[in-house]
């Protein structure tokens, strides 16, 4: 390069088209990122101010030194961030593997060696090392995410003065499907979810109801606003002028809690998202494994946390711990955290005002890692066996024991749902209060699914269908219909038009639901929409009764732990010693032995999901493994092949330890 200022210029476009930009890009373009995270203003204008200006200032320093050593420095980095922009663009074409890296390359060698002879590319860079001053900029007025620092959007929606104004406590629990909480014949297993069961026969059970909305960033302003919203919209205040929020925010005092949306407006809600994943430290983390995901080929992403599955603390649940820095380690990012907050307030609730406690918790959503005992067990990879990305492989077995998994953190939304319940009856509010918990879309948990929350015709059951259970404050009309089981077709659009109607006031806004304690509309069919796919279906409910079916195959009493392959006799409680080994060539390795040196049984974390490998397993075989604590056989399950490994999996209850050592063993066996 032929001079200090054209070098500098070369490196600092180089660096803004190739490195900032597309991080900018990415970001701008998804406002989630920043909603989730509940990132103000400030936070969002530095880190953009930091990305834009800074990598440039960075990439520029060596251009800046005036020595050969300087010219040399600058034009490896110049080939290098020319390569990295080259494979952005030729990415696109979606070439080969190898083929794009190839090109990249001799793109990165090209450019340096224009700007090194070319007055005409030397005049280029000079006039695109201003770009900073236009990206930054583009981010904040022409994007999504800069929607939320700039507030464009329409003007909030003004409030009402309801006629009647009870307490009102409102969850939305998240990737929770109907399916799971009921039999094939489309009951509530209420020996299973006696919690669920009590607010069935305290209000009522819209058994027939379905989201419109396949994503929660879309299907939660459906919840909150009755409205079926454009999937370009994005979920804070200012693209949602109206909510059951704004609506009421003069009427109500303010305790919301929300996760993945900002739709009560800061001048409403008396406290903002107060999310572990929020500070300077997990923000630049997460950019820079979306930086990597995004500039790097992916054969180079293959150890960075997925990003495709949260918002946020992507590196969180993806580290592989020993057991001692697991079970040691602080609780971060804790959905629990979030049900321990809305309890507090509701107990020490005391504003004359009513108050409107809300809640978006992340349950029953994935990772699973909770029992029904509220405990935490270890969660050593995000990445699951037999998942493929986020949908299913084939493996029947390795879907059932998600589905296992899922089940007994369903089993703890039925306990959270119960202290809540509890704390609004302790609290004297609970008969006067009109509670709501819905969930915002299911997911799909079965072989051969290409993603496990997409809508389609085959998945309707368990993505579509959602619990939905209001229960009325008792002096209303509503009340008198405690217990019964309505089975007309609900959408989540109506929800907020039931709570305008339970209040006495009208939206002020044209909502696409109605009230569910109106008259029925007789529907005839729903529509699920997702980002890339939807699903219109009748109003049977016959999808959700299949999909109970399906479950009840594997778990016949609706108990997560009966599961076992069907091939396999019933050997729990059995010694293991009386079991006779498959053969001497099939030896089984247990994971972390030392998580099972000194178990607190009653304690926050218990190692009750345990794994191992199989060894001396031909590659495409299985085997029966019945896995044993201190002698008695607690589960058995069937091994599995996954991304080179011979393994296992055995959910056992906590229980079955005994505080202080424990023996755990594991042993090959045929039917």
């Amino acid at each position: 390069m032929t001079n200090r200022l054209t070098r500098t210029s070369a490196l600092i476009t180089l660096a803004t088209m190739g490195v900032a930009w597309p991080v900018l890009d990415i970001l701008g373009r998804n406002a989630e990122f920043f909603v989730a995270r509940g990132s103000g203003r400030l936070e969002i204008v530095l880190l953009v101010l930091a990305i834009g200006f800074g990598v440039a200032a960075v990439a520029a320093l060596p251009g800046l030194i005036p020595s050969r050593a300087g010219t040399a420095i600058s034009t490896a980095e110049g080939v290098v961030l020319a390569t990295v922009l080259g494979y952005l663009l030729f990415r696109r074409l979606g070439l080969a593997p190898g083929v794009e890296e190839t090109l990249a390359v001799g793109f990165g060698a090209g450019a340096v060696a224009a700007v090194h002879r070319s007055a005409a590319a030397q005049s280029l860079v000079r006039l695109l090392a201003f770009s900073p001053l236009i990206v930054i900029p583009y981010f904040l007025l022409a994007t999504p995410s800069g929607g939320i620092v700039t507030d464009r959007g329409v003007p909030i929606a003004s409030a009402v003065e309801p006629q009647r104004r009870p307490p009102i406590v409102f969850l939305i629990f998240d990737e929770f499907p109907l399916a799971s909480l009921i039999d094939p014949e489309g009951n509530l297993r209420r020996d299973r979810y006696p919690n669920f069961a009590a607010l069935a026969d305290d209000g009522t059970w819209f058994r027939n109801a379905m989201t419109v909305q396949q994503q929660t960033e879309h299907s939660v302003p459906a919840i909150l606003t009755g409205i079926n919203p454009d999937t370009s919209l994005n979920p804070y205040a200012g693209q949602y002028p109206g909510s059951l929020f704004t609506a009421l925010s003069s009427a109500y005092r303010m305790e919301i809690q929300e996760t993945m949306t900002r739709l009560c407006p800061v001048t409403v809600c008396e406290r903002v998202p107060d999310l572990e994943s929020r500070g300077v430290e997990p923000l630049i983390r997460d950019v820079g494994v979306i930086a990597g995901h995004t500039l790097l080929p992916p054969w180079a992403t293959t150890r960075l946390p997925l990003i495709d599955r949260n918002w946020g603390n992507f590196g969180q649940a993806t580290e592989d711990f020993n057991a001692i820095e697991a079970f040691n380690d602080a609780r971060r990012d804790d959905p629990r955290d979030t049900i321990e907050q809305l309890i507090t307030d509701i107990e020490e609730n005391s504003s004359a005002r009513p108050t409107f406690f809300f809640a978006h918790e992340l349950l029953p959503h994935n990772p699973w890692q909770f029992l029904p005992t509220g405990q935490r067990y270890l969660l050593d990879s995000e990445r699951l066996p037999g998942s493929a990305s986020t949908g299913w492989g084939p493996n029947d077995w390795l879907s059932a024991q998600a589905l296992q998994r899922h089940l007994l953190q369903v089993q703890y939304v039925d306990r959270a749902v119960g202290e809540i319940m509890n704390a609004m009856r302790e609290s004297g509010i609970y008969e006067e209060s009109l509670l709501v918990v819905v969930a915002d879309h299911g997911i799909a948990l079965r072989p051969n699914i290409e993603h496990w929350r997409k809508i389609t015709p085959e998945t309707i059951g368990e993505v579509a269908a959602v619990p939905l259970f209001i229960k009325p404050p008792a002096d209303s009309a509503a009340a008198a219909q405690a217990g019964q089981i309505d089975d007309r077709r609900a959408h989540t659009t109506d929800i907020a038009p039931t709570v305008a109607d339970l209040l006495g006031f009208a939206l002020p806004w044209t909502a696409d639901g109605v009230s569910l304690f109106g008259p029925d509309p007789h529907r005839t069919e729903t529509t699920t929409t997702g980002p890339s796919s939807s699903a219109t279906f009748g109003v049977g409910g016959d999808e959700v009764l299949a999909v109970a079916a399906r479950n009840a195959a594997w778990f016949p009493s609706g108990d997560p732990y009966e599961l076992r392959p069907p091939e396999s006799p019933d050997l729990v409680g059995d010694p293991i010693s009386e079991l006779t080994p498959t053969n001497d060539q099939i030896r089984i390795s247990i994971d972390r032995r030392q998580a099972y040196e000194d178990v607190d049984p009653d304690g926050d974390r218990v190692p009750a999901r345990i794994t191992g490998r199989v060894l001396g397993l031909p590659e495409g075989e299985e085997t029966l493994v019945a896995v044993a604590i201190n002698g008695v056989i607690e589960a058995v399950v069937r091994s599995y092949h996954d991304r080179g490994r011979s393994g296992f999996q055995a959910m056992v209850p906590p229980d079955r330890f005994r505080p202080g050592d424990n023996t755990v063993e594991a042993m090959a066996f045929d039917p």
